[in-house]
């Protein structure tokens, strides 16, 4: 098959809607875990009524199932999230680990990873290589002689395990699913465009790929590992999957949008009122302002039709849903702004407020933190198979076996801190010998504390040994080597430079 161009059909009513794919590669239940995948799908993206009302009618839509998840995804990813090694591997897998998240853009790719789990309940991850063509992308060439190492967060829909039948955590099988469209171009010039199943079959020892169940490619697993990682958005014991953060609202949501639209109706109904006639015709009354009704029969009356009914129990009703929503999905109302005296809310009084989230945030650190784990082993494998440029063999050979694939993800605290508060507590800890100088910069949220305590190290040795130097000066040189390294390096190290040591020699 050549000369052919390949276009990805994601969409998720592309892939379910093939019967290929229902009836001979997905079982019943999957068929379920995709459905059910695709129904909080559109539930996040605002597609939350089955049937349409006719034009002109409200129907009120107030997604609180995507607000939940993009919170979620704030506190968990939000800020990032740094690698850490062992402190023999500091200077041997983390640069090129650095290097490939970063080239992932990282950032963006958290946000993706926790948007998939926050939905779904799942993140599927494949770490794979892109070569480039040195003819028809020269550039990327250049960049990556041999090879990228990319990191793609699958589509849920798309991605079918198999585990093993004794340990639910063990994959066995991956199959990647999804549509293609095909495009071929016509001896008459004209485009013919044909969609096709794309199917890609990883084991520990083969790679097989498909178009509808044809195999038109079949290789060799390098690795000898299954490069696609699942991650647990929430881990449901026993089981292989985990739990979406809007499992448990789904149902009350389809709630909270009917009756808030029914009560839309009512206001609407008498916000323009129904005038209803008793004992006349509605041909002999003049409609409009400043018109006057006379002549009526005796019995006849003529009023606007009005809400007898109190709706304080159906606001109370929808309230009470709402407060439900909110409590199921462990969201605190403050955290959405609600109206609160910030300026007299202590960072204590803070996290408090916020327990029910934090403490949600807190079990994702353990799923995704082990999900990047093993995200990591898998770059550090395909780094050694590609002999990346970062990637240091004979250094990396001499480790420890505990510290070669050794990684942990740390995740910042999301919640604001008044610094100067923060200082004067971690102050008090490292004079009471409580607190390290690297937990310290962990407490204070610098993303890569090991980094950063070195060049604290490094910038205090120095300033130690320009100290040490100045003892031996006389006063006058002294005098005038602080008077030129406040004038030049304010805030900085003192570094003597070759003008002042002239003078110092010269006993200036």
């Amino acid at each position: 098959m050549t000369d052919n161009s390949y276009t990805t059909a994601t969409k998720f009513e592309n892939v379910v809607g093939y019967p290929i794919l229902i009836d001979q590669l997905v079982s019943v239940e999957e068929q379920r875990r995709i459905m059910k995948e695709f129904e909080h799908w559109k539930m996040y993206k605002g597609k939350h009524w089955r049937t349409r009302r006719p034009e002109g009618e409200p129907q009120v839509t107030a997604n609180y199932c995507r607000a939940f998840v993009d919170k979620g995804v704030a506190f968990l990813m939000g800020k990032g999230f740094s690698i850490k090694t062992k402190n023999e591997a500091m200077n041997v897998t983390k640069p090129v680990l650095d290097e490939v998240w970063d080239d992932n853009n990282r950032e963006l790719l958290g946000l993706d990873m926790g948007q998939s789990g926050g939905v779904t309940g799942n993140t599927w991850v494949k770490v794979t290589v892109e070569h480039f063509d040195p003819d028809t992308q020269p550039d990327k060439y250049e960049e990556y002689p041999k090879g990228r190492i990319r990191l793609i967060v699958l589509p849920s829909y798309s991605t079918f395990p198999t585990w093993d039948g004794h340990d639910k955590d063990t994959m066995v099988r991956c199959k990647i699913i999804y549509p293609i469209h095909v495009e071929r171009e016509k001896p008459d010039g004209s485009i013919d465009r044909e969609t096709h199943i794309f199917r890609e079959e990883i084991t520990r020892d083969r790679i097989r790929e498909y178009l509808d169940n044809e195999l038109i490619e079949e290789r060799e697993n390098p690795i000898g590992e299954i490069p696609v990682i699942g991650i647990k958005n929430l881990p449901v014991s026993g089981e292989p999957f985990g739990a979406s953060d809007i499992e448990d609202i789904v149902p009350l949501q389809h709630e909270f949008n009917a009756k808030t639209t029914d009560v839309s109706d009512i206001i609407n109904y008498h916000a323009a009122p129904i005038t209803v006639i008793f004992g006349a015709k509605a041909k002999d009354l003049q409609k409009g302002a400043r018109k006057v009704w006379a002549g009526l029969p005796k019995d006849g009356k003529v009023e606007n039709l009005e809400l007898q009914t109190d709706l304080s129990a159906s606001l109370n009703y929808i309230e009470l849903i709402r407060t439900a929503m909110f409590e199921l999905a462990s969201m605190p109302e403050d955290a959405f702004g609600k109206d609160m005296n910030i300026s007299n809310t202590s960072g204590i009084a803070l996290h408090i407020r916020n327990q029910p989230l934090i403490e949600l945030t807190r079990t994702k650190w353990v799923t995704y933190g082990e999900g990047i784990r093993k995200i990591n082993k898998m770059i550090i494998k395909f780094a050694k198979l590609i002999e990346h440029p970062s990637f240091k063999q004979d250094e990396f050979d001499k480790l420890p076996a505990n510290a070669k694939y050794w990684t942990e993800a740390e995740f910042p605290n999301p919640l604001p801190k008044d610094e100067l508060i923060e200082m004067q507590l971690i102050s008090q800890k490292l004079k009471n010998l409580l607190l390290s100088r690297r937990d310290a910069l962990v407490e204070l949220g610098i993303s890569e504390p090991d980094k950063k305590l070195e060049e604290i190290l490094a910038e205090t040795t120095k300033v130690e040994q320009v100290l040490a130097t100045a003892q031996e000066l006389s006063e006058s040189a002294l005098e005038q080597l602080s008077n030129e390294a406040m004038a030049t390096n304010v805030g900085g190290i003192i570094h003597p430079d070759e003008k002042a040591k002239e003078g110092i020699d010269s006993g200036d």
